[in-house]
């Protein structure tokens, strides 16, 4: 694995990220949209449910009998989906990558220094909520990019993301090294509502067959594929929210 070039509030960085880069990111310039991130993902209260629980059901559901000694969330955010396979597998070793440092800090502060938090959802017409962190030692969290994963060739047993990939200004860059890091036999796991910014991405990307014929031509097997996998995102107490329609994938390296 690379080594990192510094630490930033305990947080390892393997790359620069400079001022101008830090300034476009939303979540390092916004409280509100960390805040956005860790009530969806961890106020479960607030909503009745986790809002993501179909994500986190189908990537725990695509796991391998065989349990992995190494796994990685590639865009993290806030850990949740990471956090639970590290404590159903507390023998391996997790790490969850992401480009923000706001949502990485939050993460570690919640999932590996065990913090308990208190979150005033008052902003969204809920009730404030106490979340209690929890210290696993089998996750650390990590500044990267998708387009530059810190890992080895042949690395990892499970590589999973969710929610990112049409964020992304290189997301075929990002697919390839999801594969490279991806051991033999090893599994990758996607979901993305494939929302693209760009128009050169709805032209490369879509249909969703196109991702498929560059996951093939890369050497991944299909496992699984879901074209039609609704997630609801609830916005706040009213019940507004956004519903996407997301591409669910499992697939296995040749």
């Amino acid at each position: 694995m690379q080594e990192p070039l510094f630490h930033k509030e305990e947080i390892p960085y393997f790359l620069e990220k400079t001022a101008v880069e830090s300034e476009k990111d939303l979540f390092d310039q916004s409280e509100e949209m960390v805040l956005n991130q860790t009530a969806l993902h961890l106020a479960d209260e607030a909503w009745g449910s986790y809002p993501a629980q179909s994500v986190l059901d189908y990537f725990k559901a695509q796991v391998p009998s065989n349990p992995p000694s190494n796994m990685v969330e590639v865009g993290c955010g806030v850990g949740r989906m990471i956090g639970e396979l590290a404590e159903d597998y507390p023998s391996a070793e997790a790490w969850g990558i992401d480009y923000s440092h706001q949502l990485l800090k939050r993460a570690k502060q919640l999932w590996v220094d065990g913090k308990t938090m208190h979150l005033d959802l008052s902003g969204k017409g809920l009730n404030s909520k106490l979340l209690l962190g929890k210290a696993l030692n089998n996750l650390k969290f990590g500044l990267g990019k998708a387009e530059q994963l810190p890992f080895g060739d042949a690395s990892q047993d499970l590589v999973m993301s969710s929610f990112l990939l049409d964020r992304l200004e290189e997301p075929e860059i990002a697919l390839h090294e999801m594969f490279r890091v991806t051991k033999q036999g090893g599994q990758m796991m996607l979901v993305s509502p494939l929302n693209f910014r760009k128009p050169k991405l709805w032209q490369a990307l879509y249909p969703p067959g196109k991702i498929r014929a560059i996951l093939m031509q890369m050497g991944f097997s299909i496992l699984d594929w879901e074209e039609n996998f609704m997630l609801f995102e609830p916005l706040d107490g009213r019940g507004n929210g956004i519903l996407w329609k997301c591409l669910a994938l499992t697939c296995q390296k040749s």
